[in-house]
């Protein structure tokens, strides 16, 4: 079996608040804001991440560069994520800071891609649920879990589209 899953960091900013290396814009988007109300929003796509945003009626993950106040612009992941592009956005109010100051409670990665191949991303909304295993991650060919990650090899209970039963299936790499 797989010894152990890859752990991969979408980290679009340096330190110094610049594009990472190897980063590409595919796009700028302008009055951007991340509240609800007065209520910062944070990512439900990468829930695990602290620079995270949702912003903008579904621009979600949005990172701010880390450990930084009164941020103006923030960077978009967009699908596919894995070829590093993002999408620049202004924000019509600046965040106080850049960290959600947001807790998660488990695991919840960007983006797992699984030992048959498949990709799955969070699901923004309700997920599925079968039986008793909740499954909050659309793939292209089914549903996940969100991952158990006691061992070095991460798993996932897996439905595949149209199947009756539930399987078990490795996490190959994970985007945080």
């Amino acid at each position: 079996g797989l010894a152990s899953t890859t752990i991969m960091t979408f980290n679009p900013w340096t330190a110094a608040g610049t594009l990472s290396p190897g980063f590409h814009v595919l796009g700028d988007l302008s009055g951007g804001t991340c509240f609800v109300g007065s209520v910062p929003w944070s990512s439900i796509a990468d829930a695990s991440n602290e620079y995270a945003w949702r912003c903008n009626d579904g621009y979600d993950p949005c990172f701010a560069p880390p450990a930084r106040s009164n941020v103006t612009q923030l960077a978009c992941a967009v699908a596919p994520y894995l070829q590093f592009g993002v999408e620049l956005l202004e924000l019509s109010q600046p965040l106080p800071d850049s960290s959600t100051g947001f807790t998660p409670t488990g695991v919840w990665p960007l983006v797992m891609v699984l030992s048959n191949g498949d990709q799955c991303e969070v699901i923004q909304g309700t997920g599925q649920s079968f039986g008793k295993s909740a499954l909050s991650y659309a793939c292209n060919g089914g549903y996940a879990s969100s991952p158990l990650t006691t061992s070095g090899a991460w798993s996932i209970s897996y439905l595949a589209n149209g199947a009756e039963s539930l399987i078990t299936l490795a996490v190959t790499t994970a985007w945080e």
